[in-house]
């Protein structure tokens, strides 16, 4: 994941001439984690799901391990991410919202730790990906079309 954003923002900034906007590699960090939080997240499953043949993380860890690993990645994220928004001008609502998705993403995994149900396993790979999302939206395009609103109304 962080090759495709190297990629990605390198058309913006390489093609004008430009070297890296400093703090780029906290969003590289943050693209990591996210994708670890995606990879983890969508190979939770209770016991009674798991399928022979197929490796997931609960399989391999068991499901308290496998989601205590994808609760240290969503920390990770959370944690990078704020540092990220700093270097956007956008700490403090940055702060705010990530906060609230934070707490929301972790309800599923602490409901799966607690009952081990299926349904709580599918809930955190759904809770992976509006984490991702999440993080996309609040610390790259939020703050740039703020930016960008702010340039035009000035």
């Amino acid at each position: 994941v962080p090759l495709v954003d190297l990629y990605t923002t390198g058309l913006d900034w390489f093609n004008n001439g430009n070297f890296p906007p400093h703090g780029v590699e906290l969003f590289f960090i943050v693209s990591f984690f996210n994708g670890m939080v995606l990879e983890i997240g969508r190979k939770i499953r209770a016991p009674e799901a798991e399928e022979t043949g197929v490796e997931t993380y609960s399989a391999l860890y068991g499901p308290v391990k496998a989601t205590w690993f994808w609760f240290g990645c969503v920390l990770t994220t959370y944690i990078t991410a704020i540092v990220a928004c700093t270097f956007t001008g956008f700490g403090k609502i940055g702060f705010v919202l990530l906060t609230l998705v934070f707490v929301l993403c972790l309800i599923p995994g602490m409901r799966f730790l607690k009952t081990r149900q299926q349904k709580y396993g599918k809930q955190i790979e759904i809770a992976a990906g509006i984490w991702t999302m999440s993080m996309y939206l609040i610390v790259g395009a939020t703050p740039m079309v703020i930016h960008l609103v702010t340039k035009l109304w000035s």
